[in-house]
């Protein structure tokens, strides 16, 4: 596993066996301008990795704000689906599941996307 990016908040790595990014956020809150730091990182590892498939690890991280949501849905996921974001597996709690499914039936031309309660499984 590659590191890509990490801080207090946001961990991007890449898994080169399976060509898949592997985002864990952490245990601190981070705030707006942090949370998009996290998500462009992400996309730039795409680009950079050439991959389009991504887990993203959710279970540490705080509520996102209904900016950050509306940020989320609309400019970072155009960028990211315009450069090849395909897949994404998300490991959330059960209760942050109904965010996440909100978010995404707000996005134009949605990905496929499994829901998962542990990185292993959503590797695996």
């Amino acid at each position: 596993m590659e590191t890509y990016f990490k801080n207090d908040y946001v961990d991007v790595n890449y898994d080169k066996d399976i060509h898949v990014l592997i985002v864990h956020y952490g245990w601190f809150s981070s705030t707006s301008a942090e949370s998009k730091k996290g998500m462009s990182m992400t996309t730039s590892a795409m680009k950079h990795f050439n991959t389009g498939q991504a887990i993203w690890d959710t279970l540490l991280m705080d509520a996102i704000s209904l900016l950050d949501r509306h940020w989320t849905t609309t400019e970072h996921y155009d960028k990211a689906r315009d450069i090849g974001y395909s897949q994404a597996a998300n490991v959330t709690e059960h209760l942050y599941l109904m965010v996440v499914e909100d978010m995404i039936s707000q996005v134009n031309n949605p990905i496929p996307i499994a829901y998962f309660d542990n990185t292993k499984a959503a590797i695996d």
